[in-house]
């Protein structure tokens, strides 16, 4: 089988791209986490640029309404959180004393001895691997200390960076679009619609998915008068991001929390029919709507796709692994279609 020297030489490159890929991953989050938030604004960065505003004004004016409203949630927030921490804090040995009280009522009827005694006499024995534990922990607290400095500096740049890739983006991509035709026979333009539908459909389509989610789960928790609601119902909407990791996160937290709060099986049940009812809007009404009918990824590619590039590359790696798989999926159905003609 004859291969070409230029074929060599590709894959020769693609390899120590990937090795430097891998040696710079540290720093490679922030621009990725850039690049990210820009692919999610050019639509309305170009639509503005239609009306003959230049995309530098459109930019900055974006980022001061984000800002404006980011600011305004944080004080609406903020105060609402803190009341409910306290009053969850407040609470927190009636909880405990729910807890026992289950332990003690599992330990007469199974026979299970997890009584007090016994798990002081446990932890007891591990007297000498918890404190070797904690000396550990405490020799890496100057570390994380550091860590957090440079993590800190590092991402202070994303702004820049947003601001320098949404200035360049359009001009960019028509670069590299022009590059790949010109040096080769692939038609980018037929498969690059494609590609943004199926991006589109997660990263836009999800992310306004999951903002209405958390409202929705917020508004059934308290409802239910479950403490803390904002909290719970808010985190199980931001972690709807990645397909039923919010649902199940948040109903099973409420569950909990609505039986250790109540004591008594209504609560819980309300649970249950709440969390149920969104989950039948979500999928009838709110991602039909939003989503509507654009080709995108299975929920276990999504996961298996995430977990990957988190493995590999960390955030970086999230971040870039869906795109990837985006391309794999339309490489995948132009063979399949190809068999089949």
């Amino acid at each position: 089988m004859e291969i070409k020297l230029k074929t060599l030489i590709s894959i020769f490159f693609l390899f120590l791209i990937a090795y430097f890929i891998f040696k710079i991953n540290n720093i490679l989050t922030p621009f990725a986490l850039a690049f990210f938030i820009v692919y999610l604004l050019d639509p309305l960065i170009s639509g503005a640029e239609k009306y003959k505003i230049p995309r530098s004004v459109s930019i900055i004016s974006i980022f001061l309404f984000i800002t404006a409203f980011i600011v305004g949630l944080f004080l609406l927030l903020t105060p609402l959180i803190y009341n409910e921490l306290s009053a969850f804090a407040k609470d927190v040995p009636y909880y405990i004393d729910r807890l026992s009280f289950l332990i003690n009522n599992v330990q007469s009827h199974f026979g299970v001895d997890i009584s007090t005694d016994r798990i002081k006499d446990l932890i007891a024995s591990k007297t000498g691997e918890i404190t070797n534990v904690a000396y550990k922990a405490l020799g890496k607290i100057t570390y994380s200390l550091k860590s957090i400095i440079t993590t800190i500096v590092l991402y202070s740049i994303v702004p820049i960076l947003i601001f320098y890739f949404a200035k360049d983006y359009k001009y960019v991509t028509e670069s590299v679009i022009k590059t790949i035709e010109e040096n080769s026979n692939f038609n980018v333009r037929k498969y690059l619609s494609e590609f943004d539908e199926i991006l589109s459909s997660y990263f836009r389509g999800q992310i306004i998915v999951a903002l209405i989610l958390g409202v929705l789960y917020s508004i059934v928790l308290l409802i239910v008068d479950l403490k803390p609601a904002l909290i719970v119902g808010l985190s199980a909407g931001v972690l709807s991001i990645i397909p039923y990791l919010g649902f199940v996160v948040g109903f099973a937290t409420s569950l909990v929390l609505a039986y250790l709060q109540y004591f008594d099986i209504w609560h819980p049940l309300f649970v249950v029919i709440g969390f149920t009812v969104v989950q039948i809007i979500e999928s009838n009404y709110i991602t039909p709507k939003i989503v509507g009918n654009k080709l995108g990824l299975h929920p276990t590619a999504v996961i298996f796709s995430l977990l990957a590039g988190g493995s590999l590359l960390g955030i970086a790696g999230m971040i870039f692994s869906l795109p990837i798989a985006a391309a794999i999926k339309i490489w995948l159905n132009k063979i399949i279609s190809s068999l089949k003609s």
